[in-house]
């Protein structure tokens, strides 16, 4: 399992999804091919987040 990186840091910026974001908007040109990538938050019994589950879809056919 890998443990996630809590960043205290005010000033952090995370350039992961937009790096992600970029790669998908490249497949989805040089392939011809519609991407897209959606978040769902999961929430416990409490109304607090307890996950994230992301999904990517990338058509087949077009």
């Amino acid at each position: 399992m890998i443990a996630s990186k809590k960043h205290n840091d005010p000033a952090h910026k995370s350039f992961g999804l937009d790096n992600l974001r970029k790669r998908m908007a490249q497949i989805s040109i040089i392939q011809n091919k519609e991407v897209s990538l959606q978040f769902d938050e999961e929430k416990d019994a409490e109304g607090n987040v307890a996950w994230t589950v992301v999904t990517i879809k990338i058509s087949l056919e077009q």
